[in-house]
This record gives C-alpha cells, structure tokens and sequence, in this order.
C-alpha cells in the first residue's frame, strides 16, 4: 500500500469517529451530569431553562383547558387546547438545546406533543369527553415520568 493512500484512509477513519463520536453526545447522551436525587440532570443555560418551563406551563394550561372543555363536553374547545400543544407547537427548539437534551428526554418531550394532537383527533372522532380524560391519563403519565426521570440545572450550578 503507498504511504499517501494509508495516510488518506487514517483521516478517513479519525474523521468517522469524530463524528460518530459527536452524533452520539448530540442525539443520544446530551449535556447531562449525575444528580442527588435520581434524576438525570440536563445542564443548560437560563433562557434554555426558561423556554422548556414556559413549554411544561404550556402543557399544563392545555390540560386546564381539556378538563374543563371535557365538563362541559365541549369537543371543539377540547380539540382546540389539545392541537395548541400538539406536535405545531413543536420546531422552534434552538439546535443548542436539542443537542443537551438527552435521547430519552427527547423521546418523552416529542411523544407527548404527538399524544395531544391523537387526544384531539380521538375526541373529535368519539364525541366523548369522557373519554378524552381517560386517554389525557396516558399523556399526563408520559410528563409524570418526565419529570421523575429528568431535571434542569443552571451551567454555572451543575453539581
């Protein structure tokens, strides 16, 4: 084998797993650290922090809103919080912060926007706001372990 060859194929390869290396830390592991209490800690900056607080309280304001349209077996009204939340809402993420959260987060976070927009498609489909609180169950069960499996932490606080 010539020398320039063997050289060209050692780049190729170190470049390869540099980049493996770096999809891994993007898609998979995230910005993360142990914490005290069991939970994954995500490490972001504090308007990072803000965004996903503000996008939880998003999430909560639309199961007010789906109680309440389920009481009054308001289905259009129902729908309506349901989609606002849903994977619409979705796309705005900076790549910085998708990059620091970890694959399972990620997962949760995306599987609960689709799971309000199949609540409304359900709903809308059934007529029966019964069972929209039956199914917001299953949503509310994806945020629970969420939040039991997930924190964030300030870059300048991570233990």
């Amino acid at each position: 084998m010539r020398l320039g060859y063997k050289i060209s194929l050692g780049l190729n390869l170190l470049l390869l797993a540099a980049l493996a290396a770096g999809a891994w830390l993007f898609l998979v592991q995230g910005n993360v650290t142990a914490s005290t209490d069991d939970r994954t800690a995500v490490v972001v900056t504090a308007p990072e922090r803000d965004m996903v607080l503000g996008d939880m309280r998003a999430f909560l304001v639309a199961v007010q809103a789906i109680v309440e349209a389920a009481g009054a077996d308001d289905i259009p009204a129902l729908a309506t919080a349901a989609r606002s939340v849903g994977m619409a809402a979705t796309g705005n993420e900076p790549v910085a912060l998708m990059g620091k959260l970890p694959l399972g987060l990620k997962t949760l976070g995306f599987g609960t926007h689709a799971a309000f927009d199949t609540l409304a498609q359900n709903a809308e489909a059934s007529g029966n706001g019964a069972a929209a609180l039956n199914e917001l169950g299953d949503v509310l069960a994806m945020c629970t372990a969420c939040h039991a499996s997930y924190k964030f932490v300030l870059e300048a606080s991570a233990p």
